[in-house]
């Protein structure tokens, strides 16, 4: 139940597999995708829809982390709720610098996240695009190369248990993000609290920090479009805490 992306000139550019009504990838499907992991240097990119529930926030992580993948988890992810090293909160700050790892193949689950950067960067380095969406590529880039039709969580289950080949391949490109992403977050909390300092100013990551800290377990933080979910994606640090945005 993998699905080509249209080839040129509106046709689809299918071999076989087709869209069908399945919560899992078949065998076939799966030996498409276990081979692009196996090339390593791959990532996943996951946007609002990921998850719904922290339980499947944790499968979605154990999953990664069986695999040696980074988790660049958009702020509407619900993944920042599980503070694992898998989990990559800083992402945006990454794509910022020079030296970002980037990716050979992405995994994007999902919406495209709110990062701009991530975006363009990745619009500009056109790896490997998997998408996978109950609904729809929501794919205005026009950048997928393969769509798998169902929940993340489905397609996270369809992977055999054990077997850590993919992790080997993966763990350099892993530790290359794990390590800029610390970097980037170490950066940013001294930034949030150093505005302390400001006399009287009011720094937009205080007022985040603030206000991720006092929500209490299991609170809805709505946030509004434009620069107010983009500072929430820069300031808002993974946790144990469950969130819902």
């Amino acid at each position: 139940c993998i699905e080509d992306a249209p080839a040129a000139g509106g046709e689809a550019a299918r071999d076989g597999f087709l869209v069908s009504a399945a919560t899992r990838v078949d065998s076939a499907g799966m030996a498409r995708v276990s081979a692009k992991l196996a090339e390593g240097d791959a990532l996943v990119l996951a946007g609002e829809g990921s998850c719904s529930t922290l339980d499947e926030a944790r499968e979605l992580v154990a999953w990664a982390r069986r695999l040696g993948l980074p988790l660049l988890a958009d702020p509407l992810s619900g993944l920042r709720s599980v503070d694992d090293p898998h989990v990559i909160d800083s992402y945006d700050a990454v794509f910022g610098r020079d030296d970002c790892p980037i990716p050979r193949t992405v995994i994007r689950f999902g919406r495209y996240p709110v990062s701009k950067r991530a975006t363009a960067r990745l619009a500009a380095a056109r790896p490997f695009n998997i998408v996978v969406d109950a609904a729809e590529t929501r794919d205005w880039n026009v950048a997928t190369d393969w769509f798998v039709p169902m929940a993340p969580l489905d397609f996270v289950h369809s992977f055999p248990e054990g077997g850590d080949g993919a992790a080997r391949a993966q763990l350099g490109f892993l530790r290359a993000w794990q390590d800029r992403a610390a970097e980037a977050r170490s950066r940013i909390s001294a930034e949030v609290g150093g505005a302390a300092d400001w006399e009287g100013e009011l720094f937009e990551g205080s007022v985040i920090d603030a206000v991720m800290r006092l929500a209490e377990p299991g609170s809805c933080v709505f946030a509004a479009n434009s620069m107010t979910i983009r500072n929430i994606d820069t300031f808002y640090a993974r946790s144990g805490k469950p969130l819902c945005l």
